[in-house]
């Protein structure tokens, strides 16, 4: 950054000979310093309540108009109203040169810190579930983040806080194909950051990557996917007769819903996963034909729907994995469609 002289003289910022009043702030130290500017730590003296202050410097080294670029910011941030989207307070312009904006402080530790000192899984996936449903609600106003990562979330209490819009862009725009891409990448990889311990060899996202709402709709499912997953994992250590556990039958199921309703998944790696355990063949046989009724419940839009499955003795476990695999690539082929029809729309069936 090109601001050589930053220092604060009587509770106000002074940027490079620029005395900033920033109403009803007192500030009181520099916090943040990055490519985009500054952020003050302050005191809302009306309110008595901690804040953070932004302000946008111009930088010889990047050409975009730092004003016009903190106004689209912060434009951006207020029409966010939700628990885990950071809250914007006030903007304020000054000499026609430079913008603040007055945030809530957080006092908290970045999600990249907090996964190195926490390894509770089921912290970890409260945490992402708080995530998902930020990025759905932005994404469901049309407002990609555009640099989703784990240094962008501030842990707050056991509640995770999404920061830094300042790379966000609307979904309309048809000029940021490569940002969408970004968006996509972002999203799958802060899921494997957050649970480094899944095999994430299950994932093929190459077919979604241009998609930020279909990444974000099978990121909520793989980690369904994974999550139930470790219980059938739990329950097959406890047990040694599946036919007389409910439990282990009933996580089988959870996991050949959430394969037939995630198409990004390699499903002959998952058949092989389930096979290392020694199951008994007919349990296999059970798993596959799940499969292949959750798949064809995808297939249908009656929303009282329900399928019929004709057991077939002649059918082996190869036959019933291949009837669902092309099952599966129909799945895919109708995320596909309802996507480009109507993205939004098609988010709002993340958690269906």
């Amino acid at each position: 950054m090109d601001a050589t002289n930053i220092h604060i003289k009587e509770g106000r910022p002074c940027i490079n000979g620029s005395l900033l009043h920033v109403e009803n702030i007192v500030v009181k130290k520099v916090i943040g310093k990055g490519a985009n500017g500054i952020v003050f730590y302050g005191i809302d003296e009306i309110l008595n309540r901690e804040v953070a202050v932004k302000v946008w410097v111009q930088n010889k080294k990047d050409k975009r108009n730092k004003l016009s670029q903190g106004l689209r910011e912060a434009r951006k941030i207020s029409a966010l109203k939700h628990p885990n989207i950071v809250t914007a307070y006030s903007a304020q312009i000054h000499d026609d040169v430079m913008l603040t904006l007055t945030t809530e402080y957080l006092n908290g530790i970045i999600l990249r810190d907090y996964l190195r000192r926490n390894q509770d899984l089921n912290s970890r996936i409260r945490i992402w579930g708080k995530i998902a449903g930020a990025m759905i609600y932005a994404h469901s106003h049309g407002l990609y983040h555009g640099d989703l990562h784990s240094r962008n979330v501030m842990i707050m209490s056991e509640e995770p806080i999404i920061i830094d819009f300042g790379t966000s862009f609307f979904s309309k725009s048809q000029s940021h194909k490569h940002s969408k891409r970004r968006e996509s990448i972002l999203l799958t990889k802060l899921v494997i950051e957050m649970f480094p311990e899944w095999d994430h060899a299950l994932l093929n996202v190459g077919r979604i990557l241009d998609y930020p709402e279909m990444a974000l709709n099978q990121c909520v499912k793989w980690v369904f996917l994974f999550e139930h997953y470790g219980y059938f994992l739990r329950h097959l250590e406890e047990y040694s007769d599946a036919e007389d556990n409910y439990s282990l039958r009933n996580e089988m199921g959870n996991i050949g819903m959430a394969i037939a309703r995630c198409p990004t998944i390699e499903r002959q790696n998952v058949l092989s996963m389930l096979q290392q355990h020694n199951l008994p063949k007919w349990f296999i046989e059970e798993f596959l034909y799940n499969c292949i009724d959750t798949a064809k419940l995808e297939l249908m839009d009656d929303p009282f729907r329900s399928v019929s499955r004709n057991v077939d003795a002649a059918k082996d476990a190869k036959q019933l994995f291949e009837e669902f695999d092309a099952l599966a690539e129909q799945v895919m082929l109708r995320h596909l469609s309802l996507y480009k029809t109507n993205p939004v729309e098609y988010l709002g069936n993340v958690v269906r």
